[in-house]
């Protein structure tokens, strides 16, 4: 048995709905303080290294793994709806 066998695939998909959805919200936000257009934003082809000033440098690394967690949010949504 697998530790998250008592959730069932409904409950799964509700959990990373709401995980991605807040993880949108959260990266929409530090794309405006780091002041990028977040209209503008491609997560497949933004890298923080070189799009986010020095100027806002510390944003690099949270800009980043909040994208690795979206992208991994999205990977366990699309297998549980699958």
């Amino acid at each position: 048995m697998a530790f998250f066998d008592s959730l069932d695939d409904d409950r799964k998909r509700q959990i990373a709905e709401s995980r991605l959805i807040g993880l949108q919200e959260q990266l929409f936000g530090m794309m405006l303080s780091a002041g990028i257009d977040p209209d503008s934003f491609d997560i497949e082809t933004f890298n923080p290294e070189t799009e986010v000033s020095s100027e806002h440098a510390g944003l690099r690394l949270p800009i980043a793994q909040t994208i690795s967690a979206i992208e991994t949010a999205q990977s366990v949504l699309s297998r549980v709806v699958g």
